[in-house]
């Protein structure tokens, strides 16, 4: 299986993918040998079988690039080839040892690609399936599911099911709180807005807050790093304004709706030479 030659050369080119495969094959080799032993291979291989760990570093390293590829894919928004890629990455990654982390990684891979092509029912089922291996290989209350629980809980609002939605979110946020764990701040956020948004009951000054505190977050990244942002968190800030700026037409407060359209359509812009590129 091989990119399209403009893919592939965008690939090699692109000025925000500066390390190729190897390079950083190289630079990490010397410390994926001292964990040889490590439950991210297989135990079994001891590193006095050089020849059979020969073959467990080939295997890993096509189910690497299988992983990379599919990243690039879904960075510039070719999501059939980045579900291609992600689903040989877990025929891969299924030959290692039974619950082996790389098969989680590539079902949640292959979830959040499903969700970037709006095909939520797939994009769920793939979701659950990884959070399923993390909870087997980190436990129930490791923070290591929380960013599986977001998406998990975006997916589900997408498909107007605020209650599991909830569940979800609830349960990233207190991990992340426990493990005072700051990360995926904005993409939280974001969900807690549009949960506010669907809730029977929820205050407008409640919806107000948790979309701008979204926001707030999403502008940070955006203003300051938007060159390391990929397409996912790109394409979430355009929802979480879009749906924000929707609920402020039904408030008619035009002031905030026409600051926020600005906003959006600066995003759309940088998203689209993604779309252009590719």
């Amino acid at each position: 299986m091989e990119l399209p030659r403009k893919l592939e050369n965008q690939k090699r080119k692109n000025k925000l993918f500066p390390f190729t495969t190897k390079f950083v094959w190289a630079l990490t080799c010397p410390l994926f040998l001292s964990l040889a032993s490590c439950s991210f291979l297989d135990n079994k291989i001891s590193a006095s079988d050089p020849s059979h760990l020969s073959d467990q570093w080939k295997a890993h390293n096509q189910w690497w690039e299988s992983i990379e590829d599919g990243d690039f894919a879904l960075y510039v928004k070719q999501h059939d080839k980045s579900i291609e890629y992600f689903e040989t990455a877990i025929k891969q990654a299924s030959k290692f040892a039974v619950n082996d982390p790389r098969i989680a990684k590539s079902y949640v891979s292959l979830g959040r690609a499903y969700l970037e092509k709006s095909d939520f029912e797939k994009a769920s089922e793939a979701l659950k399936k990884g959070l399923a291996l993390k909870e087997k290989l980190h436990g129930k209350d490791s923070n290591e599911l929380s960013g599986v629980l977001t998406t998990l809980a975006l997916v589900e609002l997408k498909m107007n099911k605020p209650d599991e939605a909830k569940a979800y979110s609830d349960r990233a946020t207190e991990l992340r709180k426990k493990a005072n764990d700051n990360s995926g701040s904005s993409e939280i956020k974001y969900v807690r807005g549009l949960l506010s948004s669907q809730t029977k009951g929820a205050s407008n000054v409640e919806i107000t807050q948790s979309f701008e505190s979204a926001i707030k977050e999403f502008d940070v990244d955006f203003t300051n790093k938007k060159l390391l942002l990929d397409t996912v968190a790109l394409d979430n800030y355009a929802d979480c304004l879009t749906n924000y700026r929707n609920w402020l037409s039904t408030q008619k407060q035009q002031a905030k709706v026409d600051t926020l359209n600005k906003k959006l359509d600066a995003v759309k812009r940088y998203l689209n030479e993604f779309k252009s590129s590719s």
